[in-house]
């Protein structure tokens, strides 16, 4: 796999952000990683916990877990996110919720973006497209593509106060699509 990244002058290690991107692949997670090289955390739905070695690594790594059926267990995993970052570290999060399997993305959900609102905490908007040709949907196969990942300018929530935070989400999230299209 080849990745190609652009934007990377929009990742400041000393300034704890929360990262957001779509999620098309499995390969974003280690993409995601190698193109930000910066201390951080994902937030994860809970269900990867029982994954063998990934989700292992995770829970030993301190990775945050979401239960997305159980409000006020994500309500607290998104404190917990938010502790992290008042503490130094960055938070990466998928807002759609789950891999977008045909290409269209998600509707992004509104935690991460309640949180960043809270904080006025910079969300750095990410693109990443070709990882489903690498690795599609529901396959372990790696096949040979290139994967781009797109960096945009860091979103600050106290630079736009009449957002609400579902419109905060779907805001980040055309930045997204542009970014994706760039």
């Amino acid at each position: 796999m080849k990745l190609i990244i652009t934007g990377r002058e929009h990742v400041d290690v000393a300034r704890p952000s929360i990262y957001v991107s779509n999620h098309e692949s499995q390969m974003d997670i280690p993409a995601l990683f190698y193109a930000l090289w910066i201390p951080s955390f994902f937030i994860a739905k809970k269900e990867i916990r029982r994954i063998p070695f990934m989700g292992w690594y995770m829970i030993l790594a301190g990775m945050i877990f979401v239960d997305r059926k159980n409000s006020e267990s994500a309500r607290q995993s998104m404190k917990a996110a938010a502790k992290k970052i008042q503490n130094g570290k960055s938070v990466i999060s998928f807002p759609e919720g789950t891999r977008n399997r045909d290409g269209k993305m998600l509707l992004f959900k509104r935690g991460t973006f309640v949180i960043a609102k809270e904080g006025n905490i910079p969300i750095v908007p990410i693109s990443i497209k070709g990882a489903r040709e690498v690795v599609a949907p529901g396959e372990f196969r790696i096949k040979p593509g290139t994967v781009f990942l797109n960096i945009g300018k860091p979103i600050y929530p106290g630079d736009h106060p009449e957002l609400k935070e579902d419109q905060l989400a779907n805001f980040v999230r055309e930045e997204v699509i542009r970014l994706r299209a760039t």
